[in-house]
């Protein structure tokens, strides 16, 4: 895992503020956000040899809500979403994961020149 310092947060902080309160931005541009901390953690449980910890519910739960994908449904704010399929650091499932939820949710606005 790379320094914390080379951690991508640009995209994730992008896709929280929109999720979390869009009236305060036109647009943004989410690129390579990591948006929902639950799905890069592993099972405790499936991990043969370990014990469960006994908060990993909490730390799940918590996860879940520090992530943009629990907020979603507040986001009313268009935005363009950029991710390298090749990305080391972010699965590239976060970037299509997201976009599927927003395209469920959001309505589709298109604007075409007369």
């Amino acid at each position: 895992m790379p320094p914390a310092s080379f951690l991508p947060t640009g995209g994730y902080l992008t896709a929280l503020a929109l999720s979390r309160d869009s009236k305060l931005f036109a647009a943004g541009v989410d690129i390579h956000g990591v948006h929902d901390w639950t799905t890069n953690s592993r099972d405790p449980v499936a991990i043969v040899g370990y014990e469960k910890v006994p908060d990993t519910d909490l730390a799940t739960h918590l996860s879940y809500l520090s992530s943009p994908v629990a907020t979603v449904k507040k986001w009313t704010s268009p935005v363009l979403i950029i991710h390298a399929d090749d990305d080391r650091n972010v699965q590239f499932s976060q970037s299509t994961g997201l976009l599927l939820i927003v395209l469920l949710l959001m309505p589709v606005v298109t604007k075409h020149g007369s």
